[in-house]
């Protein structure tokens, strides 16, 4: 019984301890001592600036311009807030409670630089999101000509938006959201990887998408026209994954390619698939 309220009572004394570590811990800065710095303030600054950018991505995902101000904000203060957590963690030791707070600290790194990021890419994915949509749904409608039109204008802003995401997720990946001071703190962090996730996933697959009817655009015009598309173009299809914000469209020229083997026409949209609601 002991045992047990030991472990239980345990971790809270470890985050007390880490709190009056942090709440004790000033760090000097080259002002003559007039400027102190507060870590626990820098650690919850960070995740509110990373909410800020998870609210900047829900906006991009459902298809509305990026909040310049958030962006801003992210920008300007970011910078100052990584270099100071990055300072506080080269001045901890060794010990259980050093290595704890050299996680969370790391962690808490992590998340605003990771803002920064996508902060500072967020224009260049939005329009890569709209481009995509806008070139899709012309496929989807069989203005194939048109659609690849788009596609080749927009490629390179994908390409590059794609660069962005997969930078930013290589910063989180380097993060225990775990070890963070709160389970507030936890789920905006873990918000944060599985928006990127999703938005890296969608330009990913309809990137796979419009390459494919260019690679076989007039076997699709065939399909537009109702004929069957040939093996190989349907093998492919079968392989693209319908996700993110731009999967309803993707499923939905999947199942033109596909259901033409069974009689189905090619024209319009695909059957049973409709646009997903703002909250996706």
């Amino acid at each position: 019984m002991l045992s047990r309220r030991i472990t239980r009572i345990l971790p809270i004394i470890v985050l007390i301890l880490a709190l009056f570590h942090l709440s004790t811990y000033f760090l000097p800065t080259n002002r003559g001592g007039e400027d102190e710095i507060n870590i626990p303030r820098l650690f919850v600054k960070a995740i509110e600036l990373q909410n800020s950018s998870n609210t900047i991505l829900r906006r991009i995902k459902t298809g509305l311009t990026p909040n310049k101000d958030l962006i801003h904000s992210i920008c300007t203060e970011g910078p100052s807030i990584s270099e100071d957590i990055t300072s506080f963690y080269q001045t901890l030791g060794e010990g259980d409670l050093a290595k704890k707070l050299k996680r969370a600290a790391l962690t808490y790194e992590k998340a605003i630089r990771a803002s920064i990021i996508s902060a500072n890419s967020s224009s260049t994915i939005a329009t890569a999101i709209k481009g995509l949509h806008e070139t899709l749904s012309l496929a989807d409608m069989c203005r194939v000509d048109e659609a690849l039109e788009t596609w080749r204008e927009i490629k390179p802003v994908v390409l590059e938006a794609i660069d962005k995401l997969e930078d930013t997720l290589k910063v989180l990946i380097r993060g225990d959201p775990k070890s963070l001071l709160s389970n507030e703190h936890t789920q905006v962090y873990e918000d944060n990887m599985k928006l990127i996730t999703e938005l890296l996933s969608s330009l990913k697959e309809a990137s796979k998408t419009m390459e494919l009817i260019e690679e076989y655009s007039s076997e699709f015009k065939k399909v537009c026209e109702g004929g069957e598309a040939c093996s190989s173009l349907k093998q492919k299809a079968g392989g693209l994954k319908c996700t993110g914000c731009l999967g309803y469209l993707i499923a939905s020229i999947k199942s033109k390619i596909l259901m033409t083997s069974q009689g189905g026409r090619g024209t319009g949209g695909g059957a049973g698939y409709a646009p997903p609601s703002t909250d996706d």
